[in-house]
């Protein structure tokens, strides 16, 4: 998503309308709402391609891996879907691993009205899914080295999935029961493990921000507080809404409650007044240094990932 914005201009939390400039674009778009409203965007746009599909089947885990080595080497392929064989069946497929290859030319097998047809086969996955009471959908980010290991624990533990091999998410689905949430929660452990990301295509929100890395959270924070310094926007997203003690010193901490009580009130009730996470602290947050900034792009756009 990030790299087709050409240029933003949102209203932070302060309620002052900004202009963003191209490097300070993943601080607004991916970070759900929490740096920003976007009141007007321009976008890049590009010719279309005439599109092909071919579909390689196999009862092979491995040889479906390795097609997906030598696909990633193609140019022309623009995404690899990967149908698990519990899913194939319930699309009427051979009860096999189903990989869909999508080419930006006319090099696959099925083109023009075939093409449109086995692309809406992949549309009908979750509602087939859905049918058998697999009712919640998580989405992991896996690295490539990881796959293997990943798609074997989901078999061991009977979780359907569907996965974009091509950028390497993973659609998982659960049914809405105890048990379910257990091995949800389990396998958000296990993708932590293998160094991947919780969230990758859906967003983090309030559900999975526990599993963000907290030299995520700190770099998240820190451009929270420089355009939404009260913390106006989608309180408790991504992050809890706290005082950063990691930034400032105990002392400095009380010294800042200190001063915006003296501010606020009388607006600031005594009970507010002891609850520490409706205290703001308004300060200048520093520059994000070009490493910081390559890791939030990194994260933003993990948050809207997809095809190559």
């Amino acid at each position: 998503m990030i790299n087709w914005v050409e240029s933003l201009e949102i209203i932070n939390g302060l309620g002052e309308l900004k202009k963003i400039s191209k490097s300070d674009i993943p601080e607004i778009v991916g970070m759900e709402g929490t740096t920003g409203i976007i009141v007007r965007a321009i976008l890049r746009l590009t010719t279309q391609k005439e599109r092909s599909i071919s579909i390689l089947k196999s009862p092979s885990l491995n040889e479906i891996l390795k097609a997906n080595k030598r696909l990633r080497l193609n140019q022309e392929v623009v995404s690899v879907d990967l149908i698990d064989r519990d899913i194939s069946e319930l699309l009427g497929l051979e009860r096999k691993y189903h990989l869909i290859v999508e080419y930006e030319s006319e090099a696959g097998l099925f083109k023009k009205a075939a093409y449109t047809k086995f692309l809406k086969l992949k549309e009908k996955v979750y509602p087939s899914i859905a049918s058998k009471g697999y009712h919640l959908i998580e989405n992991s980010k896996i690295f490539t080295d990881s796959i293997e290991d990943f798609i074997i624990h989901l078999e061991r533990n009977k979780i359907p999935f569907f996965s974009n091999l091509a950028s390497g998410v993973f659609y998982t689905f659960f049914k809405n029961d105890d048990l379910s949430r257990i091995k949800q929660k389990e396998l958000n452990n296990f993708v932590r493990k293998l160094k991947g990301k919780v969230g990758y295509n859906f967003g983090v929100g309030i559900l999975d921000k526990e599993f963000l890395e907290q030299s995520e959270v700190k770099i998240l924070r820190r451009i929270k507080n420089r355009y939404d310094p009260n913390s106006k926007l989608n309180r408790n997203k991504l992050f809890d809404f706290k005082i950063d003690t990691e930034v400032l010193g105990d002392s400095e901490i009380k010294e800042e409650k200190e001063k915006i009580i003296q501010t606020y009130e009388p607006e600031i009730s005594k009970k507010e007044e002891q609850n520490p996470e409706i205290i703001t602290l308004k300060r200048e947050e520093p520059e994000l240094s070009p490493e910081e900034k390559e890791k939030i792009k990194k994260i933003a756009s993990g948050f809207f990932g997809g095809n190559r």
